[in-house]
């Protein structure tokens, strides 16, 4: 018997924090999500670059046509970016990077659930996903400068300052043992 789950990635993922690459990742939001286009991308990229890291750049693993990682490389190249590079899946890569950026994914919580707390959300390249996350307003990147102070501040920066922040982070934490599937349906069975 199966039990759809939400957070897929509760019980399987596991995440290397074993060494840092210098690096920064981005995962991009796939396109059709209320952020069109690819400036935005190349403007971080660049930005990640001159802060002396290493751009990743993870495509959405459901892209929207024109936003796979062949459009994306196609994109970057156009633009003269050369420090960077696309990978699969962000779980490959996201434990050993100094930095997570995200356009307002729920894969940051599955990322929390993992125990990586360094994901912030850029809110000022547009769309709307990135409103899920107004109440963490710490972990908010609200213009390009902000982004480079950021970045200029890593890795001691790229951490969560608000009590709820941290609160809700080791709350996923807490259920990544193993069981969280199991408690997670538990709970919506009542049997709990």
């Amino acid at each position: 018997r199966v039990t759809p789950c939400g957070f897929p990635h509760l019980d399987k993922v596991q995440i290397s924090h074993s060494t840092k690459q210098n690096a920064v990742l981005i995962q991009h939001p796939g396109g059709y999500r209320g952020l069109r286009g690819h400036a935005w991308l190349v403007e971080v990229v660049r930005r990640v670059n001159d802060a002396g890291y290493e751009a990743l750049v993870c495509p959405h693993f459901i892209p929207g046509y024109g936003y796979d990682a062949d459009a994306l490389l196609l994109a970057i190249a156009r633009a003269g970016v050369s420090e960077w590079q696309a990978v699969e899946h962000w779980w490959d890569v996201a434990g050993q990077c100094d930095l997570i950026l995200t356009t307002g994914s729920s894969a940051a919580y599955e990322m929390w659930a993992v125990g990586l707390t360094n994901v912030f959300i850029l809110n000022y390249p547009g769309g709307k996903r990135h409103e899920k996350f107004q109440m963490f307003s710490d972990l908010l990147v609200e213009s390009p400068e902000a982004l480079g102070k950021l970045l200029r501040g890593l890795p001691g920066s790229a951490q969560a300052t608000e009590a709820l922040t941290r609160e809700v982070m080791e709350a996923y934490r807490s259920v990544h043992n193993g069981r969280g599937a199991k408690t997670v349906a538990d709970v919506i069975e009542g049997k709990v």
